[in-house]
């Protein structure tokens, strides 16, 4: 159960303290929110449904309730309330959520793990063929993780429901990071070798990051129609630059209201600011 300080409105609401301070804090909300109303800036609760698929997701991917909450810095009885309401008071899973609860628990990415143990190996096996699928060598990946190369190989025949070490998995995940955005050729990867390379993984059907919305996700298709990726991805900007810098939604949402998730849009937004402050240096 989450505990509020003094002085935290929700501590009032949920009926754990009637002090001064907390009825203080209570009266202040209140104001704020009826100066919101008043003022047509108060935003609307939204549809509690795809947060909670996501949080079903998450807990199948091998993280608890408890776990969940903090990650998402939101209180135990918020995802109890989402995932299953409240039998002892007939009360339903919630319905609409504030937009600020539903984006801290769609933030909760599928890759946060437990740091020991096994851990769902969807995501390690997509990571590694993606890496292929650009024109980074096998050798030279495992090489960069401290892993062997024939631990490497195993990862990208994994199957879907397979399990990795939580070490290996975070070995991977960090030099996925820094490698998804690196052209191979201009790395030092000799250019016959990249494309030899991305002829292999086209025919093996892996696709590179950028057809990934939500990697670690099982459930999630990568994009291959790499004709309409560019005009998307500029279309998707503009809209998520309304969303972001118009109406001040933070990422998340803005995610949701445009159907993908929050890391795809992010990476989305980050090539297409990188390609346009490219033209600028060129111009200017």
């Amino acid at each position: 159960m989450a505990v509020y300080p003094h002085g935290d409105a929700n501590r009032y609401r949920h009926g754990r303290c009637r002090c001064r301070r907390c009825r203080a804090a209570n009266t202040r909300e209140m104001n704020l929110y009826r100066l919101a109303v008043a003022t047509g800036v108060h935003r609307r609760d939204v549809d509690a449904e795809p947060v909670r698929q996501h949080v079903a997701k998450l807990q199948a991917a091998g993280l608890g309730v408890q776990r969940i909450a903090e990650l998402a810095g939101v209180g135990y009885d918020t995802v109890r309330r989402l995932l299953y309401g409240k039998p002892s008071e007939g009360t339903a899973p919630t319905k609409k959520m504030r937009p600020e609860t539903a984006s801290k628990l769609l933030a909760v990415r599928f890759g946060l793990l437990p740091s020991e143990g096994w851990v769902p190996g969807v995501g390690t096996r997509r990571r590694v063929q993606a890496l292929s699928a650009m024109g980074w060598p096998l050798p030279l990946v495992a090489a960069r993780c401290g892993l062997s190369p024939d631990t490497v190989q195993r990862l990208t025949r994994a199957p879907d429901d397979g399990r990795v070490d939580a070490s290996t998995a975070r070995k991977v995940a960090d030099l996925y990071r820094r490698l998804w955005c690196l052209d191979p050729a201009s790395e030092g990867v000799p250019a016959p070798t990249v494309a030899r390379l991305r002829s292999i993984a086209a025919g093996k059907g892996w696709v590179t990051p950028i057809g990934w919305g939500d990697i670690d996700d099982p459930d999630a298709t990568p994009d291959t129609d790499a004709e309409q990726i560019e005009p998307r991805r500029y279309a998707l900007w503009e809209d998520s630059e309304e969303l972001i810098r118009g109406q001040g939604l933070t990422i998340a949402v803005a995610a949701h209201r445009l159907g993908v998730t929050a890391s795809k849009l992010r990476k989305e937004r980050w090539l297409v600011e990188s390609e346009i402050a490219q033209q600028a240096g060129e111009a200017s």
